[in-house]
């Protein structure tokens, strides 16, 4: 059997979601078309790929082990310029697809940056609660040979203890 991670497990759930969100929209309004469908496809494809990214970049530079105001700071930025991103490769695509539609830039932006500072929500909960985990685990098992090593120690003086009543 094939493990998946959990990583791309929410990957593909979160943009799966999104694309499928979008036809729904597109449905609703009756604007749906082939068109419409395959970019909504790719669209979220780039989406799963510029986060995978994205994600790749935050491990490689350690972001994780950041102090926090200084995440923050680094958080707010590459969100823009992933929105900024975002939004370039969706203009592409339109164009590359040949769907004409009428376009607010900002609002596009705006809606762009929610979904990345989302996806950050969510990636850094996640490395946090997982980080805790080990050191939780961590903390148990030093806990555990602690107590061995006491338990052994204790052990020994008593033998100890009864070598020298046995001699006298």
């Amino acid at each position: 059997m094939i493990k998946v991670s959990k990583y791309i497990l929410f990957q593909a759930f979160g943009w799966g979601a999104f694309a499928l969100f979008n036809i729904y929209v597109a449905y609703i309004l009756q604007e749906l078309t082939l068109k419409i469908f395959i970019f909504n496809l790719l669209f979220s494809g780039l989406g799963f790929l510029l986060s995978h990214l994205y994600r790749n970049f935050l491990r490689t530079h350690k972001w994780i082990y950041f102090k926090t105001e200084k995440l923050i700071q680094y958080v707010m930025l590459v969100t823009i310029l992933l929105s900024a991103l975002y939004n370039m490769c969706y203009y592409l695509l339109k164009i590359i697809i040949d769907i004409k539609t009428q376009e607010e830039y900002l609002g596009n932006f705006i809606s762009a940056y929610v979904l990345f500072s989302l996806w950050n929500l969510f990636y850094f909960t996640w490395q946090y609660i997982e980080k805790n985990k080990r050191i939780q685990i961590e903390t148990l098992k030093m806990e555990s040979s602690l107590k061995d090593l006491e338990s052994e120690k204790l052990a020994i003086f008593n033998e100890a203890g009864y070598l020298e009543i046995a001699i006298f």
